[in-house]
């Protein structure tokens, strides 16, 4: 009996051992530092445009770009507004509330398309890493500032995971942050396992694929979202959230915050991210409490409550974002 139970203790610590030692992802070393580069307002719209026209696959208005308060001049404007889109979406996730809410303010807009995304290329989520979603959001905060003298963070899904790790730096320009079902944990416990040993190995076993694929998707889901993208990029994106999404990040979030999601009560509620993590996060925020504001939406119907392709309360979103940045 004795030999059986060491042999059995030996065999399970082999097993262990082996799973441990398994392929996993490393944990990434992220900063909010954002980059130095200073040019003309007018220079930024330009670089976008020469840097999005070499993009052969890239999906039409998928593009980067800034659409201006006044066109006609082209200037700085008291404020602007960076829409940070989510995981494999762009920004026709937050058409038309964020062109909306930019118009209303008088404010330049900023449209980041985050690394590799946009594109009509079922290959190009295989090279995103942590470091280059985060580089895509630092860009387009730091162009943020140079078209407007302070700005609004508007974000859905990892967008708000990027928006919430950039307002922990205590950049003096955020004037507000907008989080629209902020990723800050998945729904699924499951997906728990993605940056653990052998998480990749896993997902690609229960998918019998190297990629997700989203089926019978209506048009503009796929020319707004990638419908088909490797795994790896699942991987990268968990990693990005297990090294941000964390108790010291939201204590160092100062700037006035609104949050809303879909959530009607346990069976209909978002189950793309987890309503009760971001609800943990909102408490645990360094904003003063009368200086955010979080809300329900029960009618939305969808993970992604600011567009006109998948909102079923566009109004309601619509009307409690202005209230909130009108007070």
């Amino acid at each position: 009996m004795a030999r059986f139970f060491k042999t059995t203790f030996l065999i399970f610590y082999a097993l262990l051992a082996f799973y441990l030692a398994g392929p996993h992802p490393i944990p990434p070393a992220l900063t909010t530092e954002l980059p130095q580069v200073e040019k003309a307002p007018y220079e930024w719209a330009q670089y976008f445009q020469n840097r999005e026209r070499t993009l052969a696959r890239l999906r039409p208005d998928n593009q980067a770009r800034i659409v201006w308060a006044d066109s006609t001049q082209k200037q700085k404007s008291k404020y602007s507004l960076v829409y940070l889109h989510g995981f494999s979406a762009s920004q026709g996730e937050g058409f038309p509330l964020h062109r909306e809410t930019a118009q209303r303010f008088g404010a330049n807009l900023v449209l980041a398309r985050l690394d590799q995304h946009g594109l009509d290329d079922p290959e190009a989520f295989k090279k995103i890493s942590p470091a280059s979603l985060l580089a895509s959001a630092k860009e387009a905060l730091h162009i943020g500032r140079q078209v407007g003298h302070k700005v609004i963070l508007m974000c859905t899904s990892t967008g708000g995971t990027l928006g919430l790790y950039l307002a922990s730096g205590n950049h003096p320009e955020i004037a507000a942050l907008i989080l629209y079902a902020p990723l800050v944990d998945f729904y699924s416990p499951a997906l728990g396992l993605l940056d653990k040993a052998w998480g990749l190995q896993i997902a690609r076993l229960v998918a019998g694929s190297a990629y997700f694929v989203r089926k019978n998707a209506p048009p503009k889901i796929r020319q707004y979202w990638n419908t088909q993208y490797r795994l790896e990029a699942t991987v990268a994106l968990k990693s990005l959230v297990a090294a941000t999404m964390q108790r010291r990040t939201f204590a160092k979030v100062k700037v006035p915050v609104f949050m809303g999601y879909y959530y009607r009560d346990e069976e209909y509620q978002d189950k793309t991210v987890s309503v009760a993590a971001a609800r943990r996060m909102f408490a645990q925020l360094g904003t003063a409490p009368n200086q955010k504001q979080q809300v329900a939406f029960p009618e939305a119907g969808h993970h992604v409550i600011c567009s006109q392709y998948t909102s079923r309360d566009l109004p309601g979103v619509r009307q409690a974002t202005f209230h909130f940045l009108e007070k």
